[in-house]
């Protein structure tokens, strides 16, 4: 708890030279009152903070944003930004701008109380309730465990209507990445989707209340009791950490496909290993056999794109790239499925800065070097014979 705080006051103290001293209102909003962009709520036991952060109001712990309140609206103008509680007409939990339309958390059509107040908990849930002179007669009225988006917690339900959606952790450009987690109430099953195609799946349940393809790690510390509740009322995904009940855990979907456990270091599911052609550890194929591509027939080695050491050397004068596709969110699973469909590629590079560069077979060849630190990703293609529409050799 001490590093954590000591964590928060150094992320603070950079808040405070870039935009004055920030100033904590403690772990309540009252009616009437407001949250700006200069003040934070924190947790009764500094644990979770809430925030406008580059655009965005989120709960934020451990140095992950765990809940985003304007996930698809995010905020132009940041410093005239409000959280505001109570209308003069209504009950209403609202993030204000100067210029824009109110991104509404909660609205009531009539005033149920001025003593309604929203609480930052200690399990980092923004809860909005009427608090009565009993505090145990409080009436909760909406609450943001219920609608999780960027992380999944102990306690949370993912429902079919829910998606844990990878998020772009930067201090000047955060957003939403193109993966998700989602719980397929039919099949019962997590699923990851990349855009509209599923890309992994849990896989079946087993009776000792697991799934096939989450194998988390014999030397992991932390153990997890998976929930699935399905009946006629409602249907839903959620765990529990087994054990110390002290333990935080907080599931955060990265934008190279890892589902991550952040506070405990534990690697949940690895979704950016498929490219949407192989069918191991989970993966889903979604794109077409090989074979429809460029009127080849191919024989496969291991896997789709191996991975080897040394690199893509020039066989004849030509352009050193074919292409490139530069994009953050990428992963080499994107550059894979990209490769297999251009009948000309032979392999690709990597890495997060430059995205994909793929190398032409017709006039480069892989030259393998053991010692080398460098890798390349070279597709197992072998052209065994090409043939035109009715089957004939050309």
């Amino acid at each position: 708890m001490i590093n954590y705080l000591l964590c928060l006051l150094i992320s603070f103290s950079i808040l405070w030279t870039s935009r004055g001293a920030p100033l904590f209102i403690g772990d309540t909003l009252r009616a009437g009152e407001a949250l700006n962009s200069s003040s934070f709520m924190v947790s009764a036991s500094g644990e979770f903070t809430l925030g406008f952060y580059s655009g965005y109001l989120t709960v934020r712990s451990n140095n992950y944003t765990v809940w985003v309140a304007n996930l698809v609206s995010p905020i132009n103008d940041t410093s005239s930004a409000l959280l505001t509680l109570l209308d003069m007409n209504k009950t209403l939990l609202q993030i204000m701008e100067t210029g824009e339309k109110p991104v509404v958390l909660y609205s009531s059509p009539f005033i149920i109380s001025t003593n309604v107040v929203a609480t930052l908990t200690d399990s980092g849930s923004l809860v909005l309730q009427e608090v009565g002179q009993n505090v145990s007669n409080s009436n909760v009225l909406w609450q943001s465990i219920d609608e999780p988006n960027v992380a999944l917690m102990p306690g949370m339900k993912l429902k079919s209507s829910d998606e844990i959606y990878s998020w772009q952790e930067s201090q000047t450009s955060p957003g939403i990445g193109s993966l998700s987690l989602q719980w397929d109430s039919d099949k019962l099953q997590l699923q990851v989707w990349r855009d509209n195609a599923n890309c992994w799946s849990s896989g079946g349940r087993f009776s000792m209340g697991g799934f096939e393809f989450i194998n988390i790690p014999h030397e992991s510390k932390v153990r997890y009791n998976f929930s699935v509740v399905s009946n006629s009322n409602e249907n839903y995904f959620s765990y529990a950490v087994v054990g110390d009940q002290d333990v935080r855990s907080a599931w955060v979907l990265h934008t190279d496909g890892e589902l991550y456990d952040v506070y405990n270091n534990i690697s949940i599911v690895r979704a950016g290993d498929c490219d949407g052609f192989n069918t191991n550890g989970g993966c889903v194929r979604w794109g077409p056999a090989m074979s429809d591509y460029c009127g080849y027939s191919f024989s496969f080695i291991n896997d789709f794109v191996m991975i080897k050491h040394g690199s893509f050397k020039p066989i004849s004068m030509a352009p050193s790239i074919n292409s490139t596709w530069p994009d953050s969110y990428l992963r080499n699973g994107d550059c894979t499925s990209t490769c297999w469909k251009d009948c000309d590629c032979l392999g690709f590079d990597f890495d997060n800065q430059t995205g994909c560069i793929y190398w032409s077979i017709t006039y480069f060849h892989f030259l393998e070097d053991p010692a080398s630190s460098t890798i390349g990703f070279v597709l197992p293609r072998k052209p065994l014979q090409r043939t035109n529409s009715k089957g004939k050799s050309i």
